[in-house]
């Protein structure tokens, strides 16, 4: 499809310019709900970073994006949505290619910054999924050309200190979140934040909504004000963290000093120990760390080290009483 065709929207991310291009006005509309960049009118500087999200039959795809030969093909999966989607990756030099069957394709440049996401017209899937899938994380993915990094974390600011709660799916990121956010601390991401260096590292987030599951809403978080949920999709509810109403806002970015390994206990105390940072990046695999990433992975690899040397890192035991949860927290980080 022609760039003159598509509808551009221009973001400022900390001084790099993300250029996002549409072909129907209802996808970029759902997309800028989602994200929470600076709109940027009139960019003074050309797009460090473009993605173009396509709506199209899937008798298109192939004009649109073309799949590279079977040599090419890296891996095949089932994803699990609403219902399974085979999935199959494709890599060649600083590019991947991603097909989801029946539902959309996905074509990336790392080394240039840029990608083409294209879903298929009656898909049968909530469109939720594609902000989800394309806009938000193609988009952490690509940014690591203009010197961020992604890693699955949630991150709060407690007293203009970022903090970081990560752990592998389940660990309970989301809910540490909630439990500081109560206690009136500021939230950046409930699940993943991107790192980048200035004058000191930064949390930085590019989307102000945040999830939490069901099940931990009603048992820890009744307080939750439901008319301010966004969106509702596999047992998780999706809010706009501006929308909680007598909760503390949304921050765009803060210095990190400290990373929290979560363990849950299922028990009512909580507990922390300091650890050393080299044996925190076995905790970053895989969902920080992909192996599917040949291109990336070194490079965020030796980042991440550098990066963990110049915090503090904590191994947390994850009780069930969020009260106390917060109160070690923050004792361990305005000491």
């Amino acid at each position: 499809m022609p760039e003159r065709d598509l509808i551009k929207k221009h973001y400022d991310l900390l001084g790099t310019t993300v250029e996002l291009g549409f072909n129907t006005r209802s996808w970029l509309a759902s997309t800028a709900e989602y994200l929470s960049m600076t709109d940027c009118q009139s960019p003074a500087l050309p797009a460090g970073i473009q993605l173009n999200l396509l709506e199209a039959a899937a008798c298109e795809a192939d004009q649109l994006v073309v799949l590279p030969d079977e040599t090419c093909k890296q891996d095949e999966t089932v994803m699990q949505l609403s219902r399974p989607v085979q999935t199959r990756y494709y890599t060649r030099e600083f590019q991947r290619w991603i097909d989801y069957e029946n539902y959309g394709r996905v074509w990336l440049d790392y080394a240039r910054g840029a990608a083409t996401a294209i879903r298929f017209r009656d898909n049968g899937f909530d469109p939720f999924y594609s902000d989800i899938l394309f806009s938000y994380n193609l988009l952490t993915g690509l940014l690591i050309k203009a010197g961020f990094y992604s890693i699955h974390a949630s991150c709060i600011n407690i007293g203009g200190k970022g903090v970081l709660f990560t752990g592998n799916s389940g660990k309970g990121k989301s809910t540490a979140a909630f439990a500081l956010m109560r206690k009136g601390h500021p939230a950046l991401s409930d699940d993943r934040v991107l790192i980048t260096k200035r004058e000191e590292y930064l949390g930085v987030a590019i989307s102000d909504v945040i999830k939490l599951r069901r099940q931990a809403a009603l048992e820890f978080f009744p307080d939750l004000a439901a008319g301010s949920l966004l969106h509702e999709l596999d047992g998780e509810i999706y809010f706009k963290v501006n929308a909680l109403r007598k909760w503390p806002g949304y921050k765009t970015s803060v210095p990190i000093h400290h990373l929290f390994i979560l363990d849950r206990t299922g028990q009512p105390q909580s507990s922390l120990a300091g650890i050393n940072p080299a044996r925190v990046v076995g905790e970053l695999f895989p969902v920080t760390l992909s192996t599917w990433d040949p291109y990336n992975i070194e490079k965020k690899f030796i980042y991440l080290m550098e990066f963990l040397e110049n915090i503090s890192c904590w191994r947390v035991s994850f009780g069930t009483d969020m009260d106390e949860f917060a109160r070690i927290i923050e004792k361990a980080v305005m000491g």
